[in-house]
Formats: C-alpha cells, sequence, structure tokens
C-alpha cells in the first residue's frame, strides 16, 4: 500500500519540476485521460508504463516505487563513472578516433559533391551563356559545407 502513494508524490514531483500538469503529461505519452490520475489509488504502473515514465522524466524507475535515487539518472554516466582511468582513457581514445572519421567522412562528401558541380558547370558552360550561368549559380542551395555546425558557405563563390 505504501508504494502506491510513493509513485503517485514521485510523479507529482517529477511533473511539478517540469512545470507539466499530469494530464499534460498523459498527452505527450499518449495514455488515455486520467490514466496516471488512477495511480493514486490504485496499484503501481506496468512495468513498462514505469520504465516510459523514468524515461521521460529522467529518473530512475527504482524513484517512482522506493523514493530513494531522487538525483538524476542517466546510465551512460553511471557506465562512464564505473570505468577505471585506463578504460576512461580508452573511451575518450575511441570517441576521439569516431570523431575524426565522421568529419573525415563529411570532407570526403564534401569534395565528392563540390568535383561533382564543378564537372557540372563544366558541362553546362559549354552550351550555356554567362547570364544564364549567373542565374543558375544563384538558385543552387548554398548549405553544402563539410560541417553541419560551421558557417554556411556557398559553393557557387569558388566556380
Amino acid at each position: 500500500m505504501e508504494n502506491k502513494s510513493i509513485f503517485y508524490d514521485r510523479l507529482i514531483e517529477e511533473c511539478q519540476k517540469t512545470g507539466k500538469s499530469v494530464n499534460q503529461v498523459e498527452r505527450e505519452l499518449g495514455y488515455p485521460r486520467n490514466a496516471l490520475h488512477n495511480y493514486k489509488n490504485v496499484c503501481t504502473p506496468s512495468v513498462k508504463r514505469l520504465v516510459c515514465l523514468a524515461e521521460y522524466f529522467g529518473v530512475s524507475p527504482k524513484y517512482f516505487l522506493e523514493g530513494v535515487d531522487a538525483t538524476q539518472y542517466n546510465p551512460m554516466q553511471k557506465f562512464f563513472q564505473d570505468l577505471d582511468a585506463t578504460e576512461k582513457m580508452e573511451l575518450s581514445r575511441l570517441c576521439h578516433n569516431w570523431l575524426l572519421s565522421q568529419t573525415i567522412q563529411k570532407i570526403e562528401q564534401y569534395q565528392i559533391i563540390r568535383s561533382q558541380i564543378r564537372k557540372l558547370f563544366y558541362i553546362v558552360k559549354k552550351s550555356l551563356s554567362l547570364s544564364i550561368m549567373k542565374k543558375i549559380i544563384r538558385l543552387l542551395p548554398c548549405y553544402l559545407t563539410y560541417s553541419e555546425k560551421s558557417q554556411p558557405s556557398c559553393l557557387c563563390k569558388d566556380i
């Protein structure tokens, strides 16, 4: 009986922390109206719903049931904290290599696209007047960059 009120109390606390009503959480999760309000007087939710709510609020399922572990639950952070120093260094190296490979891959894609556009313009240049070419250049999308987070630069400037 005690778990029922703890679950509902924790649910209300999490709703208040996020500034959302219980009804709003129900709508966002696709639950029927009053599905969560019913836990005030009824047994605890199914494991599936408990895990879903825990993920939604960023807490552990244990927090809802037992009222412990009130800090934000992050399994990746817990995983990282459990590693020793050499494992952390190895993980850091792996992440660095992965990011580097992703960047190189983006640069290679950019260079391929740029090369293809240059070839296209070389072919088109032979058959179109300069005024038509300038109009086409202006119509090209200017979002092809080697990095999605860098300042967008237009390939058209270089041609």
